[in-house]
């Protein structure tokens, strides 16, 4: 029962101080956080995560509406249907970019680089790799009454282990990750486009209105 306290309290911390570093985060773009960018030929740019991609149509759980590089309409992720003809392009996920944000920002937040390509999976197992080395450090040296989660010796080397080597999986993997994702939005039969003029791309996560 100590143990189990233990856990609950070190891993409600840690989840607090992560909370708090994605705060850092607020004004990140959404295809900096994951999402797919769709370009429409009426002008609209949508943000959202490609649910499903059919025949005739591509389903894609909407995070954001942009109509016009002035305003954004914020939706509360509902999904959307549309169809091929409708579509311009798609904005492509960078393996340049992918490599940096995992190399930095995916120092704090593992998997970081994953999440920019779209590949939540991973994105989750190297997070709980994460968590999970500092957690076992975290027991391992706060003075607290009884044994640690984790047995004392070894720490430092499962903590590297752990933790450098989600971290650097991400950093390696990333801009394969990019790669796929790319590979297969082209294997669909949609446009790919890469370089973009960064004035238009204005969604940002601050000021969401529901």
């Amino acid at each position: 029962m100590k143990n189990l306290i233990r856990f609950i309290s070190i891993f409600s911390i840690l989840l607090i101080a992560n909370c708090k570093i994605g705060i850092c985060f607020d004004t990140a773009s959404y295809d900096e956080n994951g999402c797919s960018i769709i370009y429409l030929r009426n002008g609209e740019i949508i943000a959202g995560v490609i649910t499903d991609i059919q025949q005739d149509t591509i389903k894609i759980s909407v995070a954001a509406i942009q109509q016009d590089t002035k305003d954004t309409v914020y939706l509360r992720y509902p999904t959307k249907e549309i169809l091929y003809n409708d579509v311009l392009y798609i904005k492509g996920k960078s393996p340049k970019v992918a490599s940096n944000i995992a190399s930095t920002t995916g120092f704090f937040i593992h998997g970081w680089g994953h999440k920019y390509c779209g590949d939540e999976y991973t994105f989750v197992i190297l997070s709980v790799l994460e968590v999970t080395a500092l957690i076992d450090l975290a027991s391992s040296i706060i003075p607290l009454v009884g044994p640690g989660i984790f047995p004392r010796e070894g720490v430092w080397i499962r903590f590297p282990i752990l933790f450098l080597g989600s971290w650097i999986y991400d950093m390696i993997d990333a801009p394969k990750a990019a790669e796929r994702y790319n590979k297969n939005i082209k294997e669909h039969g949609f446009h790919l486009k890469l370089s973009f003029d960064k004035d238009t791309i204005k969604m940002q996560f601050a000021q969401i209105k529901f």
